[in-house]
């Protein structure tokens, strides 16, 4: 059995989003697991730690060094790279990655046809949690909502959204991400909306109880690397309301499985129950077609890697570009202005 190295975001220690892929490491390979700091001023993990493990290969789960570093790892590499994570990375970070023996195992679409575009070795899946494991909506009658306030999706989107629907409760779960914060409804919209607050972490049972008696969540970021949170609201028959953006829009089909949104358009909540029923049943499909997936995912980290590009200076050339633009085009217009008031003042 193969040996891996397993590095990953330490973040994800307290949300368990990542625990589903480690397991499935540890059912094929012997797993060493090393937790990422950097993020939160931590010390980063080495290459030369990386290199000192007995392994064939590290495989990063969102994180990762830079091309760089990975250059100077003598280990076969394999990335999980997450959309809300990557999604600002210039074109030429991608072509620059080729220059490195690395396979891609991604969860959205969208980073897949990065991917393709340049010639990265990679392999596309979509997960889906059991919806076995989750007690199933039933009760459509009136409009309740979940928002967990992890970044800037707060109460103020929602009454935007929703408009002057009758909304018979609302939960709110005021726990931000690290580096946002939550923002207080006031008393009249307490009232009004029969809001019931949550300020403090919760332990999965109990959150999992709060989301199952709404009928309606609010998928709580604006985009995200798979989406823990809005899957299991669609595996209990939640109607989801998310931004158009990854991974949402790759698992919802606006007006059918769920509720997309870009701006200040009104979503009418009327088909609440059918909405929430195919959820469910779309839930039931893709568990059934991520388990069919999984002997292939172990059948690409199994395979050969490709060899690394050669690197392209062509790659260089939007970075020269603006380089040159803010550099020397930019003294060259402080030189003829410094030159204009030259003459003004003589």
């Amino acid at each position: 059995m193969k040996k891996i190295l397993y590095i990953d975001h330490s973040f994800h220690q307290k949300t368990s989003s990542t625990v589903f892929f480690r397991r499935i490491l540890e059912d094929n390979f012997q797993v060493e697991l090393l937790w990422d700091e950097s993020w939160k001023g931590g010390k980063k993990i080495s290459t030369k730690q990386i290199n000192s493990h007995d392994c064939e290969a590290v495989v990063f789960f969102q994180v990762l060094p830079s091309i760089s570093e990975l250059k100077k790892i003598n280990r076969k590499i394999i990335w999980l790279p997450m959309f809300d994570d990557v999604d600002r990375l210039p074109k030429v970070f991608w072509q620059e990655l080729t220059t490195v023996s690395i396979k891609i195992i991604s969860f959205c679409q969208h980073l897949t046809n990065i991917a393709n575009e340049v010639g990265l070795d990679n392999i596309n899946l979509q997960y889906f949690l059991n919806p076995a494991e989750y007690s199933q909506v039933l009760d459509y009658k009136t409009k309740r909502i979940f928002l967990w306030q992890r970044q800037d999706i707060g109460f103020p989107q929602l009454k935007s959204l929703f408009g002057n629907q009758e909304i018979s409760q609302v939960i709110l779960k005021l726990v931000a991400d690290p580096y946002f914060k939550s923002e207080e409804p006031s008393r009249e919209d307490i009232e009004k909306y029969n809001i019931q607050i949550i300020r403090s972490d919760t332990k999965k049972q109990q959150y999992l109880k709060l989301v199952q008696g709404c009928n309606i969540f609010i998928s709580p970021r604006r985009s995200e690397g798979i989406g823990m949170s809005f899957l299991e609201a669609m595996s209990m028959g939640l109607a989801v309301v998310a931004f158009d953006n990854p991974t949402m829009n790759e698992y919802i089909e606006n007006g059918k499985t769920g509720y997309l949104f870009s701006g200040k358009e009104k979503i009418n909540l009327d088909n609440l129950e059918q909405i929430g029923k195919n959820a469910r049943d779309k839930s039931v499909i893709g568990y059934k077609s991520w388990q069919k997936s999984i002997p292939r995912m172990i059948e690409f980290i199994n395979s050969e890697f490709q060899l690394p590009a050669k690197y392209n200076l062509l790659w260089l050339v939007p970075k020269a570009i603006n380089f040159v633009r803010k550099n020397v085009f930019g003294q060259l217009y402080r030189i003829k202005q410094f030159a204009k008031y030259n003459l003004r003042s003589k």
